[in-house]
């Protein structure tokens, strides 16, 4: 993770955000569209002494502009009610800017069906965790 650019969609309370700082990343942008959340996360990150490496962006990812970074590492955590998965890898590959060893990372149900690859992007990998599994896609040569 050292020196990576990190991207946190639908961040939450930003707490893989900033597990990621803590390990090493130099940048985090955090997506998140609630207004509390945001909040704790400008909070959190300033007080762990992150704020001049973090962003936070006020979005609803379905209505993400794009963004100007590259990004090393993408972490999508949609609500799994909505499974959303397949629409996010969409777009993430319309509107994010993807270093050539980026890896994408998407947290979901078990019960949501989630595609072998999206465009360029191919799953390499599944872990399951109880009734959470984190797909692992990476940029196909």
């Amino acid at each position: 993770l050292y020196n990576a650019c990190f991207l946190d969609l639908y961040a939450g309370s930003g707490a893989v955000g900033l597990e990621a700082l803590s390990r090493g990343v130099s940048w985090v942008s955090f997506v998140e569209i609630s207004d509390i959340c945001a909040r704790i996360i400008q909070k959190n990150v300033k007080r762990m002494g992150f704020s001049d490496r973090t962003e936070v962006l006020r979005y609803d990812v379905k209505n993400l502009p794009p963004l100007p970074r590259t990004y090393d590492i993408v972490f999508s955590g949609p609500p799994y009610k909505e499974q959303l998965t397949a629409k996010t890898l969409d777009i993430i590959l319309s509107r994010v800017v993807l270093a050539k060893n980026c890896r994408v990372i998407c947290q979901h149900e078990t019960s949501e069906v989630v595609p072998e690859e999206a465009g360029n992007l191919k799953k390499f990998r599944e872990k399951k965790y109880g009734q959470t599994i984190l797909s692992f896609y990476a940029l196909e040569e």
